[in-house]
């Protein structure tokens, strides 16, 4: 069984993160590249995509999935993108429908029939904007969310998440601090050679984990420090 636990979701159409964190529903695109584009909802991405994985390895509840979308699933998708929110199932449906026919998908057999209701118009830019263009990406866990700044950034360690880090001057030389988040206050221990390519005040993209003891972030001895 396929056991999601994070993935890096690219907001688009607008959308905040304080936005995705308190819709009740979203709405969702996954781009394969060239296998095709798919549209959903759901009230919990994470569970959905679980479902629609496992329907791909599996030959029996399918979950709705289509021989093609199986197919892309296995050869997987190149990114992940929320295209909108809503209040509620209804809505949520007819703003999926409205996806489904603005983006000309290839991967939803049914096109969806939902009445469209018309106070609902949900910002849906062009698709060729938002895939070559990322306004902000996040990494989902469990409906929880951390926001990062989409990077190249290659890391090997999946226990590691990206911070937003600001250079500062403590105990007599350069530290990094972390500015975001849960972990906001924390420092940096890192490479001494990599926070010497900044100086004071410099806000930086840090890949890190908690340390063991909790008073900590702690980044790989190699791992790069990026300018945000």
């Amino acid at each position: 069984m396929c056991n999601v636990k994070h993935i890096s979701v690219k907001a688009v159409n607008g959308l905040s993160r304080s936005n995705i964190e308190s819709a009740p529903f979203l709405i969702y695109g996954i781009d394969f590249g060239s296998l095709g584009f798919y549209v959903g909802m759901s009230n919990d991405p994470i569970r959905r995509f679980q479902e629609h994985h496992n329907s791909a390895v599996k030959t029996f509840n399918d979950h709705g999935c289509n021989d093609r979308l199986k197919q892309a699933l296995i050869s997987g998708y190149k990114n992940f993108y929320i295209l909108a929110t809503a209040p509620c199932k209804r809505t949520a449906e007819s703003i999926e429908a409205l996806a489904i026919e603005k983006y000309s998908v290839d991967l939803n057999v049914r096109k969806e029939t939902h009445k469209k209701l018309q106070w609902t118009n949900p910002r849906l830019d062009e698709k060729s904007d938002f895939i070559s263009s990322i306004i902000r990406s996040f990494p989902m866990d469990s409906r929880k969310y951390e926001q990062v700044k989409d990077t190249k950034i290659e890391n090997n360690d999946t226990q590691r998440s990206l911070f937003k880090c600001e250079i500062v001057w403590n105990r007599q030389k350069l530290r990094v601090r972390c500015i975001e988040g849960k972990y906001k206050g924390l420092f940096v221990q890192c490479s001494s050679k990599e926070r010497e390519k900044f100086k004071q005040g410099d806000i930086v993209l840090v890949s890190a984990t908690l340390g063991g003891k909790g008073n900590q972030l702690v980044s790989g001895n190699n791992s790069p420090i990026i300018k945000a």
